[in-house]
């Protein structure tokens, strides 16, 4: 009888390749992505190196996140997750390293699979969430996460998932996503580890050329927008809620759309930014731990 599985959402082990964005995909940006080839490389267990060396006894930080975290076309050293491990190398003097699970398509259930999969095996100083877009699909879709669509379907069916147009609707039902985040955060108590939620940066000005250029119904622009926010809202409620940590890029970062290259990635100024306020945030945490301030 075949098998169904859990969909893992990772790289391939020990990848080593030279990516280029595509022509249609450099067209759909603002100019601010390089059109140049970078390096991806992931490590034994599938997260995206940072190109720095480290050492066993290092501590690492556990980054669950989707594209926007992945930086899938961005050079090496210059992704979120290589610079925050950089800040920690060269500003708090403290190794740690940076796990980069971000990957394209997943949702907060997938990245809890990683979490449970692979994640605790690792000597963590933190766990660090930054994901959203996906999960604004999957709240906007019949079945939420665990819609039966082949895009989304968190188990892998033998005889194919639903290939259909996905039934979206422009409010998103986020009472699964709220559940998500509380069984994650108390994965990590469990585990005593500290977790940090982020919010992410989003295009939101229907009066910017760039998005006047793309979005020719500005009114499906607008809806697009509100439906991010969303997301935005439901992890700044929950950690309001539950008095969990808080990395609040948006709120940070809210008038800043030139970090971004299209809708939602950021460029390498964008990620400079963003890995400094993750840095803000987390040192002063995960250095107390070690008897420093």
């Amino acid at each position: 009888m075949p098998k169904r599985f859990i969909r893992l959402k990772e790289f391939d082990p020990s990848t080593d390749l030279t990516v280029h964005p595509p022509e249609d995909y450099l067209s759909g940006t603002d100019g601010s992505l390089k059109n140049k080839s970078c390096r991806l490389r992931t490590d034994s267990d599938g997260f995206l190196w940072t190109g720095h060396e480290f050492s066993s006894d290092d501590e690492s930080i556990l980054a669950l996140g989707d594209s926007i975290l992945e930086n899938y076309w961005i050079e090496e050293k210059y992704r979120i997750c290589s610079r925050l491990e950089h800040k920690f190398r060269s500003e708090a003097q403290h190794p740690v390293r940076v796990l980069n699970s971000g990957v394209t398509g997943a949702t907060l259930l997938n990245l809890l699979n990683v979490l449970l999969t692979k994640g605790l095996k690792y000597k963590l100083a933190g766990v660090l969430i930054m994901a959203g877009p996906i999960d604004a699909v999957a709240c906007a879709t019949d079945g939420g996460y665990w819609t039966k669509h082949y895009q989304l379907n968190p188990i892998v069916e033998p005889s194919g998932s639903d290939r259909t147009v996905l039934d979206k609707r422009d409010i998103a039902d986020l009472d699964q996503r709220r559940k998500l985040l509380q069984v994650l955060a108390s994965v990590a108590d469990i585990h005593g580890v500290p977790i940090w939620f982020a919010t992410y940066i989003h295009r939101s000005d229907n009066t910017e050329p760039w998005v006047i250029s793309k979005w020719p119904k500005i009114d499906r622009f607008d809806a697009y927008a509100t439906l991010q926010s969303s997301i935005n809202d439901s992890t700044r409620s929950f950690a309001k809620e539950h008095g969990r940590m808080l990395i609040d890029v948006q709120m940070e970062l809210k008038n800043t759309q030139d970090l971004l290259y299209d809708l939602i990635h950021p460029n390498v100024e964008g990620c400079r930014y963003i890995a400094d306020l993750m840095f803000r945030e987390m040192a002063p945490v995960i250095l107390k731990k070690h008897g420093r301030q």
